[in-house]
């Protein structure tokens, strides 16, 4: 991966590795204890099947990221580059009953959404790597059915050819999937939720801190925080 010494290097291997041993099945099995279906690792495994079915074996992939993928890509990549997406924004549209929420005080969590406009980056996957990042990159998005894969065309800076662009949007199927929620709503359940993992709100302010740190501005989620600030004044 670019931009990292060996120090990095070793850490990042460790958070990798832990994405699989630690982080997913226990997410897997939270949501199992819940009543939630969770999809077998086959299943998982034909859907990157099918969905790559059309992509050339030969040629780089971009990954448009964000949100976490942003701040913390676990992906080898040989580039990056700012760009933006049209027709897609982020929003806080999944119920989370579990690591920032639970059953008593459900939170949200952060997808892609139809709509808008979304200020992102682009990593670039060399081909030779494209097998064994998608395989890291669905394991890490699609082990519960709340996340999809798209083709996408984002507006992209310094990009000097074509190249396909995957990113994971939310999947509107999903029975953690949130049509609406005003603002009042949304900041509420941000402010009110708890669970293993901690609060909603950290994990808000995690997000908009990251993005703020990379120069990327969503005034959505700056409203929000607007509002979760006058809320504490209250």
């Amino acid at each position: 991966m670019i931009g990292i010494n060996s120090e990095q290097e070793s850490e990042w291997l460790a958070n990798r590795e832990s994405l699989f041993k630690q982080y997913v099945p226990e997410i897997r099995q939270m949501a199992r204890n819940q009543g939630n279906k969770v999809p077998e690792w086959s299943e998982v495994n034909e859907q990157r099947a099918r969905f790559m079915e059309a992509f050339p074996k030969d040629s780089d992939l971009l990954i448009f990221a964000y949100g976490s993928l942003l701040w913390n890509p676990l992906l080898r990549f040989s580039h990056q580059y700012h760009a933006l997406l049209k027709n897609y924004h982020r929003r806080f549209c999944l119920d989370m009953t579990y690591l920032r929420g639970s059953p008593e005080t459900p939170g949200l969590m952060m997808a892609l959404d139809n709509g808008g406009e979304c200020e992102g980056l682009c990593y670039r996957i060399p081909a030779s790597l494209v097998d064994e990042e998608l395989h890291i990159l669905w394991t890490r998005e699609c082990c519960l059915n709340t996340y999809i894969p798209a083709w996408v065309e984002p507006e992209i800076e310094g990009l000097d050819s074509s190249l396909p662009c995957l990113t994971f949007v939310v999947n509107h199927d999903s029975p953690r999937y949130i049509h609406q929620l005003s603002e009042h709503k949304t900041v509420e359940k941000i402010r009110t939720a708890v669970g293993q993992f901690g609060s909603n709100r950290d994990y808000f302010d995690n997000t908009l801190a990251h993005l703020r740190e990379m120069g990327i501005h969503d005034e959505k989620l700056e409203s929000l925080d607007k509002a979760l600030q006058e809320t504490q004044k209250a």
